[in-house]
C-alpha cells in the first residue's frame, strides 16, 4: 500500500528532488586534459576533481607521459607543456586517487564521456550529471566557455587553460540549472568502477558507460 504522502500532488517530484539533493551533497566535479600521442591516440595529461558542495580542489595532478611518445601537447587547448609531465606521477597513481575520490558519488562535468574514457572508468549513466546534455534551450553554442558567458555571465578560458576552472564552471552550471527547475536524474544507482584487478578498456576504445537497470 502506498503511503499517504505519495498520494499528495507533487509528492513524487518532491521526493525525487530530495533524493537528488542528498546525492549531490557528496558529488564531485571533474575535468581532464589530454595530449596526443605519436600513435594518434590520446593520453591523460592532467586530472582535476573538485567538491560539488563548495568547489574545493580535491585533486589536481599532471600525469607522466614519456616525451618520446607525445606527438602534440595540444597546449592551446590543454594548457599542458612538456615540462609539466616529466616528473609527474604515473597514470595508475593518479587514477587510483581519482577512483578513491569518485567512490560512490555522483560525477558532474562538461562532456563527461571524455573524462570517464580518459581515466578508463565504468560509471553508470544514472550517476552522471553532464552539463553538456542538460538541454540549454535556445543556446547556439554548448561549449563550456560560451555557456559560462551566456548562462552565468562569467568569462572563462580567457588565458592559460585550466581544468580546475573548467570543473568549477561545470559545477556552477549544474547548480544554476537546478535552481532554474532543472529535472533531477530519474534514478540513482551504485557507481561501478574498474578495480586494479579488472582489465580497463584501451584509452582509444569506445567509452564504457553503463546505464544500469
Amino acid at each position: 500500500m502506498r503511503s499517504a504522502l505519495s498520494e499528495l500532488p507533487g509528492a513524487a517530484d518532491h521526493m525525487r528532488d530530495e533524493a537528488e539533493a542528498a546525492a549531490l551533497s557528496s558529488a564531485v566535479g571533474i575535468d581532464c586534459e589530454m595530449v596526443r600521442l605519436r600513435s594518434g591516440r590520446s593520453a591523460l595529461a592532467r586530472c582535476c576533481i573538485v567538491a560539488y558542495a563548495d568547489k574545493r580542489v580535491l585533486l589536481d595532478s599532471f600525469v607522466h607521459v614519456p616525451p618520446v611518445d607525445v606527438g602534440d601537447y595540444l597546449t592551446q587547448y590543454s594548457g599542458v607543456c612538456a615540462a609539466d609531465l616529466c616528473d609527474a606521477p604515473p597514470f595508475d597513481a593518479v587514477r587510483e586517487r581519482a577512483v578513491a575520490l569518485i567512490a560512490d558519488n555522483v560525477l558532474v562535468g562538461h562532456g563527461l564521456v571524455n573524462d570517464i574514457k580518459a581515466l578508463r572508468l565504468n560509471i553508470p549513466r544514472a550517476r552522471m550529471r553532464d552539463t553538456l546534455t542538460l538541454g540549454w534551450e535556445g543556446r547556439r553554442s554548448l561549449k563550456l566557455r560560451d555557456l559560462a558567458r551566456d548562462v552565468l555571465g562569467a568569462r572563462v578560458q580567457t588565458a592559460e587553460h585550466s581544468p580546475v576552472e573548467d570543473a568549477v564552471t561545470a559545477v556552477r552550471l549544474h547548480k544554476h540549472h537546478r535552481r532554474q527547475g532543472g529535472a533531477a536524474a530519474p534514478r540513482l544507482v551504485r557507481v561501478q568502477l574498474c578495480t586494479a584487478d579488472a582489465q580497463p578498456p584501451p584509452l582509444d576504445a569506445p567509452c564504457a558507460v553503463a546505464a544500469a537497470a
